[in-house]
C-alpha cells in the first residue's frame, strides 16, 4: 500500500488592528498555532507571514483576523481578544472550517491549542498532544508587550541597535506587568543574550538586573546576569550575582560551583546583593 502523501498547510498572518502596539498579534498568533501544528505527524506545516491567500492546488491555507476590544484599555479594564479564523483549500470557493473566538487574555494559549486541534482534525490528522499546563497571565499589558517584543526580536533577523533596545524595554514592561508570566521572562533572557553578543553589553546587563528585581524568584535571571558580568571581567559583581542565584535556588549547583571559583579569585570580597 502506498504511503499517504503529507498534507501541506500554509499558516498565514491574520489581519490585525492598525494600532502599532497591537499589529504583532496578527503575526504572533499564527506563529503560535504553527508551533503546535508542526508536531502533527503527516502534516507539512509552513508559516508564511508575508504570503497571500492564494495557494497551489492541493494546498491548505489557515488565515484569519484578530482584534482587541477595546484597543486601548485602561489598567482597570479587561479587554477581550476577538479571533476569527478559517481553513480553506486553495482554489475552493468557501472554507471547510470557520470559527470565531472571543476570550480574555488568560485564555490565549488555550485558544491557540483549540485552533490547532480543530485544524488538525479537519485535515484528517490527530490533534497535537496538549501540554501539561498552559502559560497564563491575566494581564493584557504583559501579553501585548511580550507579543510585540518577540515579533520584533524573532531570532531570524539581525536587529538594529535601537530595535534591540526597544525589544528589551518591551520585555521589561511585560515582566513588570506580570512577573509570573514565564514566556516574558524567557524572552527577556534570550533577548538580553542576543543584545550582549551584539555589543550592547551595558543594556543587556541592565535588562537582566532589572528583570531579576521584578521577578526575584526566578534564579535564572541573577545567574545569567552573573554570566554576563563574568564575560565582561567584572568578577566581584559576577560573584554577587552568583550568590543571589544560590540564595534563590540553593540547589543551583552550577552557580554555587562558579561562585566558589570566583571567590577564590577575588578573595571573597564581593559585597552582598545588589
Amino acid at each position: 500500500m502506498a504511503a499517504r502523501a503529507a498534507t501541506v498547510l500554509r499558516v498565514l498572518a491574520c489581519r490585525a488592528p492598525r494600532d502599532p502596539s497591537l499589529a504583532a498579534w496578527g503575526r504572533r498568533l499564527p506563529a503560535l498555532v504553527h508551533e503546535r501544528l508542526r508536531q502533527v505527524q503527516g502534516l507539512c506545516c509552513r508559516l508564511d507571514l508575508e504570503g497571500t491567500p492564494r495557494g497551489r492546488p492541493g494546498e491548505w491555507l489557515l488565515a484569519g483576523r484578530v482584534a482587541v476590544v477595546p484597543e486601548r484599555p485602561s489598567p482597570a479594564q479587561t479587554p477581550r481578544v476577538l479571533w476569527q479564523w478559517w481553513l480553506v483549500e486553495a482554489g475552493a470557493p468557501a472554507p471547510v472550517l470557520e470559527r470565531r473566538l472571543r476570550f480574555p487574555p488568560e485564555a490565549l494559549f488555550a485558544s491557540v491549542e483549540r485552533v490547532a486541534e480543530l485544524t488538525a482534525q479537519a485535515l484528517g490528522h490527530a490533534a497535537p498532544r496538549p501540554p501539561a499546563c498552559y502559560p497564563a497571565t491575566g494581564s493584557f499589558f504583559a501579553l501585548r508587550d511580550w507579543l510585540r517584543a518577540v515579533d520584533l526580536d524573532d531570532g531570524h533577523t539581525e536587529l538594529e541597535e535601537e530595535d534591540r533596545r526597544r525589544a528589551l524595554e518591551w520585555l521589561l514592561l511585560a515582566v513588570e506587568a506580570d512577573p509570573g508570566f514565564g514566556p516574558a521572562r524567557d524572552a527577556l533572557l534570550i533577548s538580553a543574550l542576543r543584545a550582549h553578543a551584539q555589543g550592547l553589553r551595558r543594556e543587556a546587563r541592565r535588562a537582566v538586573r532589572l528583570g531579576s528585581l521584578l521577578a526575584p524568584l526566578d534564579a535564572r535571571l541573577p545567574y545569567v546576569l552573573a554570566e554576563l558580568l563574568a564575560l565582561d571581567a567584572r568578577l566581584e559583581d559576577a560573584a554577587r550575582a552568583y550568590r543571589r542565584c544560590v540564595s534563590v535556588d540553593p540547589e543551583h549547583h552550577e552557580a554555587r560551583r562558579k561562585l566558589e571559583r570566583l571567590q577564590r579569585r577575588v578573595g571573597g570580597g564581593a559585597r552582598d546583593w545588589p
